[in-house]
Formats: C-alpha cells, sequence, structure tokens
C-alpha cells in the first residue's frame, strides 16, 4: 500500500481501541501498541495533531502491509513527489492494491495530477481509499470535494464505486474570525451575520480501478458532451501477444 501524504495516526484514532482490535482480528493479526493520544488543543471545534504523534506507518505494517508514502519534500523516510507538477515513477506505476489518501489532496491546486498520480499509483483491480474535506473547514487546505466530484471521476475513468458517503464527524462551528476579518478588508464589510455557524463534512470513498487505461480529467458536462477517450496504447509485449494469439 501507500500513502499519498505520509500521515500520523490522530487522536481520535488512536483512542478508538475497540474498533482497533477489531481490524486486527478481521486481518488476523495481534495487536501492537501503536502509541498513546498526545493532548493539545482545539482549533475551529477540530483537535490540533501534534507534530509527535506517532506515524501511521507502523499501523500498516502490523497488519501486514509493505507501506510506501509520497511527500512534496521526502520528510518522514517518504518519495519526495510534487503533487502539483510531478509523475509517477515508472518503478511506482500500477505498482499498490491499496492507494490511501486520508487528508492531502485538499492541499494541492492541480487536482488533475493529483487524482492522475493515484489513479497511476494503483494496480488494475486496486483500491484508493479517500477521506477529504467536503464542506465547512472554510480555512482548511485549498479545496473541498462535492458528491458530484466523485461521481464524475469514477464516470469518466469507468471506477467501481465500492463505497462512498458523506457525514458530518465535527461539531458545527462559527465562521472563522480570519474569514470575517478578510471581508472587512477586501470589501470593506461583514456581510456573516455574527451569530452564523458552518457545519463541516467529510466524504470517505473507496473506489476501484478496473483496468489500466490512462487516467481522464473529470469535467462537469453530460456523458454524451465528454471528450472522447484516447484508445489505449498497448505494449510492445502485448502486441507480441496478440499476433501469436492470432496466428
Amino acid at each position: 500500500m501507500i500513502e499519498v501524504g505520509a500521515q500520523q495516526l490522530s487522536n481520535a484514532f488512536l483512542r478508538s481501541h475497540d474498533l482497533i482490535s477489531e481490524c486486527y482480528r478481521l486481518f488476523g493479526k495481534q495487536p501492537v501498541s501503536l502509541g498513546e493520544p498526545i493532548e493539545t488543543d482545539m482549533v475551529n471545534g477540530i483537535e490540533h495533531q501534534s507534530e509527535d504523534n506517532p506515524s501511521s506507518r507502523q499501523f500498516w505494517r502490523s497488519l501486514g502491509f509493505t507501506y510506501a508514502a509520497l511527500e512534496f519534500d521526502g520528510h518522514r523516510d517518504s518519495t519526495p513527489l510534487d503533487l502539483n507538477r510531478d509523475s509517477v515513477p515508472r518503478r511506482m506505476r500500477a505498482a499498490f492494491d491499496l492507494v490511501v489518501n486520508t487528508g492531502t489532496t485538499e492541499h494541492v491546486a492541480n487536482q488533475a495530477n493529483a487524482f492522475k498520480v493515484m489513479h497511476d499509483l494503483c494496480k488494475p483491480g486496486g483500491i484508493m481509499y479517500h477521506i477529504l474535506p467536503a464542506g465547512g473547514m472554510m480555512t482548511h487546505g485549498l479545496i473541498t470535494y462535492t458528491p458530484k466530484f466523485f461521481w464524475h471521476l469514477s464516470r469518466e475513468n469507468d471506477y467501481q464505486i465500492v463505497w462512498l458517503k458523506f457525514v458530518s464527524h465535527h461539531p458545527i462551528n462559527p465562521v472563522p474570525q480570519n474569514i470575517r476579518d478578510s471581508n472587512i478588508q477586501f470589501s470593506g464589510i461583514d456581510l456573516i451575520p455574527a451569530d452564523h455557524i458552518v457545519p463541516d463534512f467529510m466524504v470517505i470513498a473507496a473506489i476501484r480501478k478496473p483496468d489500466d487505461s490512462p487516467f481522464v480529467t473529470p469535467l462537469d458536462v453530460p456523458p454524451e458532451v465528454m471528450p472522447k477517450k484516447k484508445p489505449k496504447s498497448r505494449s510492445l509485449k502485448q502486441m507480441v501477444a496478440a499476433v501469436i494469439r492470432s496466428a
């Protein structure tokens, strides 16, 4: 498996002892010590995570996975890759059964390249798993996601949606003060009522890649006017095999 963004284990995860035990049971593995929650503070109703929280590497390896990770600067012993512009190294293409994106791509402006990277990392038949902001969280990241994004992403790439849900995990929060300050600074007035609150939503999606077709960037148009997909190119090995079959 590979994580897009070398993740840490959150306090909420580390407190979920029953769920962690059930996870090990399902994988037929003995539970291991993953560390303890590190109490910090709350930011806009969300618990702030310490830089010292344990890496998720140990968790994935303890379940039996071979673990890898991507990061823009290669920290936490990861492969350096800029999701805005870089391509997947040849040695990593179609190499992973599970690609995990739990809070990374919302920080990337170039969504087309970020999702192409995940597509190219994933084996045919493999799963891409996402947990991402889908509403509220007005000062978190650059992007929030809509249901339509995942519907069209799956439509254009013939992905099988294994699991897709939109949920509210966090308390309803007031509009952040820096949003109000921005209104006043750049428009001269704060048009948001003082008692206005915004719910935070998350999308959780598990999507299966069916084959080795090239990635298609979704476009918000009806399917009948969507640009036609390019024919799938075949490798020399595939062409030789086809000639042998037809002989």
